[in-house]
């Protein structure tokens, strides 16, 4: 047992921190009392906290970056779960219910993730005005349907230009089998 002078309490020697530099080896208050302490004083002092933290940040740069790279190779679904939470609001659960909805796959192409060459997760589509989730769609074709940027008018003229292109394209065929003879 051991007392701590800033709560009054005595308590087991495993509720205080590590100090090599006392007699005893351990901090002189409890953890409680030390957790409580720290935070205010961070609280108080948050611009020497954050100049603190960007000055070790820019000399350690490299370091920081191989444990970043580290920890994302060696914890994927942490990583993952943290990015769903901190960019969308959603949790793994939400995601694999809207995944669920759509089959098992891709919103367009029904392609599935992790399959056939395709990343581990789909990605997550949204209109970039409102914020809104329409759904999850394989890279393809979130990249086709950005290109498009959602414009009607630019893919009934694309559909169009293809089935001119095709009609093109078999007539030039047939016009190659009758000029060399062949049946059609």
């Amino acid at each position: 047992m051991k007392h701590c002078p800033t709560c009054d309490k005595d308590l087991p020697r495993s509720k205080f921190g590590k100090n090599r530099s006392k007699k005893d080896g351990l901090t002189h208050d409890c953890l409680e009392c030390r957790h409580i302490y720290q935070a205010t004083w961070r609280n108080a002092n948050r611009d020497k906290v954050r100049e603190v933290g960007q000055r070790y940040a820019r000399a350690n740069l490299t370091k920081i970056m191989e444990k970043n790279r580290h920890y994302r190779k060696r914890r994927p679904d942490l990583v993952r779960k943290w990015w769903l939470k901190a960019k969308w609001g959603l949790t793994p659960e939400q995601y694999e219910s809207i995944l669920a909805i759509q089959g098992g796959g891709c919103g367009i192409c029904k392609a599935t993730p992790n399959g056939n060459g395709r990343a581990k997760w789909l990605y997550i589509d949204h209109d970039h005005e409102s914020g809104f989730i329409r759904g999850l769609l394989c890279a393809r074709c979130n990249i086709a349907l950005n290109k498009m940027v959602l414009n009607t008018q630019w893919i009934k003229a694309a559909k169009e230009y293809c089935e001119m292109a095709e009609r093109r394209i078999n007539k030039a065929t047939c016009q190659m089998r009758l000029d060399k003879g062949l049946d059609l």
